[in-house]
């Protein structure tokens, strides 16, 4: 098979994880970052496409000082208008919270 053969068959297809309104494996991340006040610690939640782990890892990384982190994965792909939610336990407590995109 040819390069403008292959081209024809592979190239002009959009391939489903970027097309957004299509469902997409989902990634998440738990970070746990200095404040710069002592005994206080901001805590730093993302969902994100998974492709997009390290670049999501990369930013956070070059804006906190992050101590601790965590990640996972959704368990089934998620579309655009699903919700996630984060439970903290019962021995932290909320000072403030934002929903910001990081960029």
């Amino acid at each position: 098979m040819g390069v403008d053969e292959r081209e024809k068959t592979v190239g002009r297809v959009t391939p489903p994880i970027l097309d957004p309104s299509a469902p997409q494996s989902v990634g998440f991340l738990a970070c746990l970052c200095d404040s710069g006040v002592p005994e206080e610690y901001l805590l730093i939640l993302c969902c994100f496409p998974n492709h997009i782990n390290s670049e999501v890892r990369k930013d956070v990384a070059s804006k906190y000082s992050v101590i601790l982190y965590g990640e996972s994965t959704s368990d089934r792909p998620l579309n655009k208008e699903d919700q996630a939610f984060f439970l903290l336990p019962d021995t932290y407590t909320l000072i403030s919270q934002e929903n910001t995109f990081l960029t």
